[in-house]
């Protein structure tokens, strides 16, 4: 039958609870102002019923959220209601009693993150927990200027007429110049002159793209400093403005989809290539993932439980992973079988009251015990069971206040112990950098790294004189290995075709081609949710394909053959060093299901790379962090310091990892938390406020008469009044656009936070959906931008809440920095959201942030 979620509501109308199709309640108190204060959730097999909750001022704003441990955080704010300190207790002992900030920002066991403003809301400071200050500087227009970092290295921003940035000058004096077209799109990008990376012929000097008249790119070129064309990629749309095709020097990839704008395959024009298919079930989740490639035909199968969680992923080759939650939907065990229902391995998680791993105990008889201090951070690692002795054994770590690794006690053999310290910028004082934060030369690694204008490592040279030299496309993705030897001879060259439209929601290598002394390898990577397969194909066209096991955070654990055949298996630490392993399948998808680069030693997390043995990564993070998540500020920490529960498969910030929370961008989510704090019944008084604002106080005059006339072309064009959209009645629970941080990162982080902020903006009205709905939203867009005061940049997309395709978007949204391949998945999706809901003009739904 039908599953149901049902709900109850308080006598205000406030949903007060909520319960899933397997009969778990979630219940949600609310203040007399309608604000949520205490969600109640059910006891689980583990720990009996929990309790969060969020305390506000007499304003409303939220100063202090107490999670299902009891761990609190405090928010501060300033006379105009801006953000001037979070405070998180890294001793929890200290709380209680600072419930008004009485204890200095510098107490031990307090991490204390302030910020201050000039008189226009400017941010001009950022302290952090170690009193160190970054600071920003403003022109007359509120765009910043200048960006100048606790060593005094300084950032400086310049624009041109149109408000576009035109020249950023960087923190070693170096300037990047972007050039745009009448539209204000970016059409340049061009690295300065001196930028010593141009010496070498695979630089990059230049980038530049070309738009259809929808305002999609359709195609981007780099060339090197003599101009000559290094990449050159063609991403044609087709009507509805989603990718038709991309076009490559290593091959063609052609995409088609079906009538509700989901993925239907993709297939690649080179022989033996990629050529998937994919089917969904009745709530437009993953189904079947159809494997054409050469070699590799067949199905993988996948189901859900009656929340909407993953519960079996079957392969081709009969390898079944089966998954099983509490009463949270959080994971608790993971068991693999094979064809026969044989059990490979099984694993189970002890949570902690809030979701955090506390023990993983496998079938193999490893455990792993993982503690932690008052805000997540990782602080030891117990590792037991293993036959190898060295594997067993206690990893201890002594963190600063901002999380950067002090210590590491270890009695694991391939875990050393380790004493590290740190400048003023994160950076470890035992390695090299340049200006930008790069890291050139590190302790035990005699390399030297060379970087490019956009701060990418094309160059590394070895002790003996050999060279491993990088390349990557217009979008900063790694699209080609070349290894020379000390002669500058070749040995190897690898090409690498990624695919950023799979469903996984990050781009990745779709195929690989190896060619050296012995001929080319070729590897064919099949994607459903996750890698399912690679097909490899050596020089004497011989093929083996070879399938993935996975624990419950993605990480590889083993392989399996054709035949259900494990051949390979792997162990890692809490940060991916490899620990134990067996079998000698070439690989090199590993820790997170991450490719690992065995010539540089390091894991390649698309911006950045990663050195799983610091738990940092090797250079500097371009995305700045959100200021009401004080972990996101720094600029080297892998996973905020908690690698059992986070991953950061971007390289930009981290999210929550737990395989089996269905990740992929089809589908509807499950509720596993509460619907927003919202009175449905008083849907049609907010569609006549945010009327009201469109059609009487619209910031600007001219482009309010615009928005007016948008919306009652629309009406028009329907048979309908604005009348009619303001009196009808509303008598069904609005649809539910599931905005979880798990796939769409910062986006999904700075909607949540606005909510926090503007509770009513949890349900959200559909603006016009005809013919002027790109104008609405453009204008709507520009609003928002100059509202906020956010310049456009290259590197990074603007995403402001709520969204410009609704009504409550423009002037009042607030807008942020973020990483565009997730910007632009979450606006695909909501668009296909849009289609399968049937919203029309002044619809209401909610957006619920989940985890």
């Amino acid at each position: 039958g039908n599953l149901v979620t049902s709900y109850q509501y308080d006598a205000s109308g406030n949903v007060r609870f909520v319960t899933d199709p397997r009969g778990n309640t979630v219940e949600t108190v609310y203040d007399d102002q309608g604000r949520p204060t205490t969600v109640n959730y059910p006891a689980t097999d583990e720990h009996l019923a929990t309790q969060s909750a969020t305390t506000y001022d007499v304003l409303g704003r939220r100063i202090a959220t107490t999670d299902q441990e009891g761990k609190i955080t405090r928010y501060r704010y300033d006379g105009l209601g801006r953000l001037v300190e979070v405070r998180q207790y890294i001793d929890q002992s200290l709380a209680a009693a600072d419930a008004t900030f009485a204890a200095s920002p510098s107490t031990v066991g307090i991490a204390s993150t302030r910020y201050s403003y000039d008189e226009l809301g400017n941010q001009l400071t950022q302290t952090d927990a170690l009193d160190r200050v970054t600071r920003y500087e403003y022109d007359s227009l509120g765009r910043r200027t200048s960006r100048i970092l606790p060593d005094n290295a300084t950032e400086a921003l310049q624009y041109d007429e149109w408000g576009n940035l035109w020249k950023r000058t960087d923190f070693a004096g170096r300037t990047t110049t972007f050039g745009y077209d009448t539209l204000n799109r970016l059409k340049t990008k061009t690295a300065d002159a001196a930028h010593p990376s141009l010496i070498y012929s695979h630089a990059i000097a230049r980038v530049e793209y070309d738009y259809d008249a929808s305002g999609a790119r359709t195609a981007a070129r780099t060339y090197s400093a003599d101009n000559t064309l290094l990449y050159s990629e063609s991403t044609p749309r087709d009507e509805r403005g989603r990718l038709d095709t991309k076009i490559t020097v290593l091959g063609t990839l052609d995409y088609s989809y079906y009538a509700n704008g989901l993925l239907e395959d993709v297939v690649s024009t080179n022989p033996g290539g990629v050529n998937i298919g994919y089917r969904y079930d009745e709530a437009n989740r993953l189904a079947f993932v159809d494997d054409a490639s050469s070699g590799t035909t067949g199905t993988t199968a996948y189901t859900y439980t009656a929340n909407g969680s993953l519960e079996t992923v079957t392969a081709p080759n009969g390898i079944a992973h089966g998954y099983a939650y509490d009463s949270l939907n959080r994971l608790r065990a993971l068991s693999v079988a094979n064809v026969t229902a044989q059990i490979l391995r099984s694993t189970t998680y002890a949570l902690k009251p809030s979701g955090h791993r506390h023990i993983i105990t496998e079938t193999t008889g490893r455990t792993a015990t993982y503690d932690y201090d008052g805000v997540y951070r990782l602080t030891s690692e117990a590792v037991a069971g293993v036959a190898d002795p060295g594997q067993n054994g206690t990893v201890g770590y002594t963190l600063d206040k901002v999380g950067n690794r002090l210590n590491r006690t270890s009695s694991i053999t391939a875990l050393p112990a380790t004493s590290q310290s740190f400048n003023s910028r994160d950076q470890l004082t035992s390695d090299s950098y340049d200006a930008n934060g790069n890291t050139t030369l590190a302790t035990g690694v005699t390399t030297q790294d060379i970087y490019d204008f956009e701060d990418r490592l094309i160059v590394r040279r070895n002790p003996d004189g050999s060279s491993i030299n990088l390349s990557y496309d217009a979008d900063g993705i790694r699209r080609q290995k070349t290894l020379l030897n000390a002669a500058a001879q070749f040995v190897s060259a690898t090409g690498y075709l990624t695919d950023a439209n799979n469903l996984t929601g990050y781009a990745q290598v779709v195929e690989e081609f190896r060619n050296n002394a012995a001929g080319l390898t070729s590897f064919t990577c099949t994607y459903g949710s996750d890698l399912i397969s690679v097909l490899r194909v050596d020089p004497s066209l011989a093929t083996s394909t070879s399938y993935f096991g996975y624990d419950g955070l993605g990480s590889v654990r083993f392989l399996t053959n054709a035949s259900g055949v494990v051949t390979d298996t792997w162990d890692y630490d809490a940060f991916g060093n490899v620990l134990g392993r067996t079998g000698t399948t070439e690989n090199n998808y590993l820790y997170r299901g991450e490719q690992f680069d065995a010539d540089l030693g390091m894991y390649s997390l698309r911006a950045r790379f990663y050195n799983q043995s610091t738990g940092r990564f090797w250079n500097q993070d371009s995305y700045e962090g959100s200021s009401g998540d004080p972990m996101s500020l720094h600029k080297y920490l892998y996973a905020n310091g908690n690698p059992v529960r986070n991953s950061d498969p971007r390289g930009h910030n981290a999210t929550i990892a737990e395989t089996g929370f269905t990740s992929s961008l089809v589908g509807t989510l499950a509720i596993k938390l509460t619907i927003p704090a919202i009175n449905v019944a008083a849907t049609v008084a907010v569609n006549a406020l945010i009327f009201a604002a469109i059609y009487e106080t619209a910031t600007a005059p001219a482009i309010g008469t615009r928005k007016q006339q948008l919306i009652d072309e629309e009406l028009r064009a329907e048979g309908r009044s604005r009348a009619s959209v303001l009196t009808r009645s509303q008598t069904q629970t609005p649809p539910i656009f599931p905005d979880p941080i798990s796939v769409w990162h910062e986006v999904a982080e700075h909607d949540g936070f606005v909510q926090t902020l503007f509770p009513q903006w949890q349900l959200l009205h559909v603006g016009p959906r005809g013919l002027g709905a790109e104008e609405f939203i453009d204008i709507n867009r520009d609003e928002s931008m100059r509202a906020s005061g956010l310049p456009p940049r290259p590197d990074m997309d603007r995403h402001e809440y709520p969204f410009a395709s609704t009504l409550e978007g423009g002037a009042g949204a607030i807008a942020t920095y973020v990483n565009p391949g997730s910007n632009r998945s979450q606006g695909q999706a909501l668009a296909a959201f849009y289609v399968t809901s049937k919203l029309k003009l002044g619809d209401p739904f909610f957006v619920l942030v989940l985890p």
